[in-house]
């Protein structure tokens, strides 16, 4: 109640985090979906190491590296927990900058469509119109030139022009 229900810190935290609150006694609509939610709880617990209660983490966005762990609470030091999280939140932008730069030199960028959505990905092929973009994750995400904003349109009409596309497959 002293953190977590303040109206400052859920707006900070609605504006620079991913909250995510796991249940300690995971509750199901039948015996087998609590088992299975225990059984995720206990996963999660030993893939991040927690071993108190409560346990914040604060997790790279890019790799899932844990950045901040802040376990345990004790009475009058919200605001000195507060501020661990934000150290904790402030490196992993910094991570994730400094993840994603090192991609942008290996062709990754941000693509958007006409409706504001927006992917960071690489082109990976293009034919005719149509084009394959791949994420950092390996995930790849088909689209067609003309769903691109202006932006992306006139990106690719000027890589075309300078044939830039040499490592990437073009065939019209």
């Amino acid at each position: 109640k002293e953190l977590l229900s303040r109206s400052d810190f859920q707006a900070w935290a609605a504006e620079n985090t991913v909250r995510l609150v796991i249940n300690a006694r995971p509750e199901g609509k039948n015996p087998d979906e609590k088992i299975r939610r225990e059984f995720h709880n206990r996963e999660l617990k030993k893939k991040y190491n927690a071993r108190g209660y409560p346990t914040f983490l604060v997790l790279a966005p890019s790799s899932g590296e844990v950045i901040g762990r802040y376990t345990g609470y004790r009475r009058g030091k919200e605001d000195f927990l507060w501020g661990q999280m934000k150290q904790g939140v402030s490196l992993a932008e910094e991570k994730q900058k400094a993840w994603r730069a090192s991609l942008e030199k290996k062709g990754y960028r941000q693509w958007s469509d006409h409706q504001g959505r927006t992917i960071f990905a690489k082109l990976a092929s293009y034919n005719d119109g149509n084009l394959i973009l791949a994420e950092p994750d390996g995930h790849r995400a088909q689209t067609g030139e003309r769903y691109l904003s202006s932006e992306d349109q006139t990106w690719i009409k000027e890589q075309k022009a300078g044939m830039a596309f040499a490592d990437v497959k073009i065939f019209e």
